[in-house]
């Protein structure tokens, strides 16, 4: 699925299963403003955002399952270079090669989860959960766990990333939780 820049479009109690896109988006590449309510994204693949890419867009997910997506470079789950919202939701057991096993935000984009679980997301290079590679990111009321990457098993950084954790547990990631140390205020080495 394809939302171009200015469109917009409403998915509700769908499954977008299976996909292939040889760059960005597998399941769904997002170029507008996207809303994912009841949605499961699973077994997509692409370059970038195995299950969802949001490329100078909006997204917002919902009360939704992004699960064995895979990516051969960034965001096995999602990769974001946009505005990205997810609330109430489960990503579990995705994959990227590179950085971003559950979720890979680039620099200048604006990444809010909460009440969600980000669970068993893999990465070959850095942030299993997550990659925040200078955006904006604030977490609340989430768990990230059992994920796992070559630094920032749980959550990654770089450049001039920012990001909060507000009543979030970060646990049982592997080799670590955050990465660099301290970079995450509040996140257990």
């Amino acid at each position: 699925m394809f939302i171009a820049s200015g469109g917009r479009a409403t998915v509700s109690f769908s499954v977008v299963a299976g996909n292939t896109a040889p760059a960005l988006g597998g399941g769904i590449l997002d170029g507008g403003s996207l809303a994912l309510r009841n949605v499961r994204l699973t077994g997509n693949t692409a370059l970038n955002g195995g299950g969802l890419a949001v490329v100078a867009a909006h997204a917002t997910v919902s009360f939704s399952v992004l699960a064995g997506n895979s990516a051969s470079n960034n965001g096995g789950a999602v990769f974001n270079v946009g505005d990205l919202s997810v609330d109430h939701s489960r990503l579990d057991g995705n994959t990227a090669q590179a950085e971003g096993g559950g979720v890979d935000a680039q620099r200048s984009t604006t990444t809010r989860i909460s009440s969600t679980i980000v669970a068993r997301n893999r990465a070959g290079g850095l942030g299993g959960g997550f990659a925040d590679l200078g955006g904006t990111m604030v977490l609340t009321g989430d768990r990230v766990v059992l994920n796992r990457g070559s630094a920032g098993g749980g959550i990654a950084t770089g450049g001039n990333a920012a990001v909060a954790l507000r009543f979030t547990l970060v646990a049982l990631n592997f080799p670590d939780n955050c990465s660099p140390r301290g970079a995450v205020r509040g996140c257990p080495h």
